[in-house]
Order: structure tokens, then sequence, then C-alpha cells
């Protein structure tokens, strides 16, 4: 819970916003000297934390949201025996005859918490009647509609036109790239396909087989969330846009207050950035520090015994 890991930030910054106003309010007390570069240090490790934090917003967003998916690649590839083993169940029709696929099928399945929007695309090659042209115009559709694609290759088959026509087709696209048909000889270069496809994974799969699938699921969700999926539970994630408003603007504050002891500004101008912070760390938690400070200084250096 942020709620509960904000804590560990609200105490840290009290402790410097205690120290500084001490100063400022005291300075006739003989109160322990501050060291600026161990401050700065300090609130540059916690700027570093909340920034872990804001990015995380976009995977929050994936899992309460998720996320669309067109499979594609050219007729008879196992689009369709790969979704239905990804659904566990015959949902689409599956046959050796080239073009079965009118139609966009569109199934959701979770991928560890990820709600995919899978959809079954027709084979995409020059159409052989006006029905088959319809549905390689609504493959081409969703695919430019999707967040990212999932490439089926035939290992078994080298690499033709209507491949490259494909690769054309989906330049830019976020993409994994999985190469079906693992469980015959293999047609096509392993190496080949990591230089052709540089910054998109690869996975060899077997839809008949059922090999490889765990292999795909995980990698898809490092694709999406960029790590991995057996990480630790404690793993933070903000999926509020408030809560990602107030850690924004608690990163910025302490942003300034960093930039304002390396430039040698006032105390009181440090002191102002971090209570900000602090009134961002109470839009999270619900609570405000006013007093706190107050009644630490007291008890921290004894003013006034």
């Amino acid at each position: 819970m942020l709620t509960n890991r904000s804590g560990g930030l609200t105490e840290n910054l009290l402790e410097q916003l205690t120290l500084i106003e001490a100063h400022i309010d005291f300075p006739e007390e003989e109160i322990e000297p501050i060291s600026l570069e161990k401050m700065k240090q300090n609130l540059s490790g916690m700027i570093h934390q909340m920034e872990g934090w804001i990015a995380s917003y976009e995977e929050g967003k994936i899992f309460r949201e998720g996320i669309s998916c067109a499979i594609i690649g050219k007729t008879n590839v196992g689009k369709s025996s790969l979704l239905n083993v990804l659904l566990k169940e015959e949902r689409a029709i599956v046959t050796p005859i080239p073009g079965t696929t009118r139609d966009v099928i569109e199934e959701v399945v979770n991928i560890f918490g990820i709600p995919v929007r899978l959809m079954d695309t027709a084979g995409l090659r020059k159409a052989m009647d006006s029905i088959e042209q319809e549905g390689v115009k609504r493959a081409r559709e969703r695919v430019a509609d999707s967040d990212f694609v999932l490439l089926i290759l035939d290992g078994s088959r080298p690499l033709d036109a209507d491949d490259m026509e494909i690769f054309q087709e989906i330049k830019g696209k976020k993409k994994v790239v999985a190469l079906n048909k693992i469980d015959l000889p293999l047609e096509i270069s392993l190496e080949g396909l990591k230089n052709r496809f540089q910054e998109s994974p690869i996975v060899p799969i077997s839809a008949l087989k059922n090999e490889g699938i765990d292999d795909l699921k995980e990698t898809i969700f490092h694709h999406l969330i960029h790590r991995d999926v057996r990480s630790s539970p404690e793993h933070l994630i903000v999926a509020n846009i408030r809560h990602k408003t107030a850690l924004s603007q608690m990163r910025d504050n302490l942003s300034n207050a960093v930039n304002g002891l390396e430039e040698g500004d006032s105390l009181e101008f440090i002191a102002f950035e971090i209570r900000s912070a602090l009134e961002a760390v109470g839009e999270l938690v619900g609570e405000t520090a006013n007093e706190e400070v107050l009644n630490r200084i007291f008890e921290r250096f004894c003013i006034g015994k």
C-alpha cells in the first residue's frame, strides 16, 4: 500500500525539516550543525524513490484497464491455434485451408494479472475473394489500433514476400515475436530474426504441442511491465491519478530543495520546499505535520532548558 510506504518518507522529511527549522527559529541555542551534503544525498534518495513510484503509474494503468493485442501473421502460421491454447478452449476454427479466419475474433485472457484483449486476425496476404478482402482490411485496422502485436511466424517455412510485407506493416509497433511450429524442422534462422527484431523478444513455441506457451506469457508480461513476473509481491504500483499527482508534487518540491542546497539558497527556502513536500504526503495519507515539527524541536533539542 502506498499509504504504508509513505510513512517512511514522512518520517525522513520531518527529521530534515525539524533540524532546519530549529536553526531558523532558535539560532541562539546550541544545536547540532547541519550537514548540507548529507541532507542533499538524503533528499536525492527520496526523489529517486518517488520517480520509481511515479513511473509505475503507467504499469498500474495496464493492470487496471487492460491492453489490446492483435495476433498477426500470414495464413496458416498458427494464429488461431495459439489463440485457442491461450484461452484453453476451442474458440477459433483451425483448418489447414489458408484464409479460414475471415473476421476478427476477440477474447480476453488474463496474463499474470493483466487483462489482454487478444484479436485473432485474418492472415495478411493478397485476398482471394471479397469476403477475405474485408477480413484483411479489418485485420489491418486492428493492428493500427492495438497497443501491441503478437507476430506469429511459421518456423517450418522460410520467410517469404508475405512475411516481408507484414514486417513493414508493423514497423514501429510494440511487438512480441512467436516462432511457431518448433516441433517441425526449423527453416528460419533464429539469429537472423534476432538481428531483424533487435528490440522485440522472440519466443520459440509450438501451439500444436503446447510448448513454450508459459515462456510466451512471461515474455509478454515482461515486455509490457518491464519487470520479471516473479518479482517481489512488495513491488508498489501507483494506479490512482491523485496519488501520481501528489508524488509528482513531492518530487518537484524536493528537486527544488536539492537545487537550492547546491546553489547556497537560504534555509528558509529549503524549509519551504520540504514543508510543501510534506503537505503533498498529507494528500496521500490524509494527515498534516504542522504541530509535529514544533513538538520534535522541543523534544530533541531541549529548547529553553
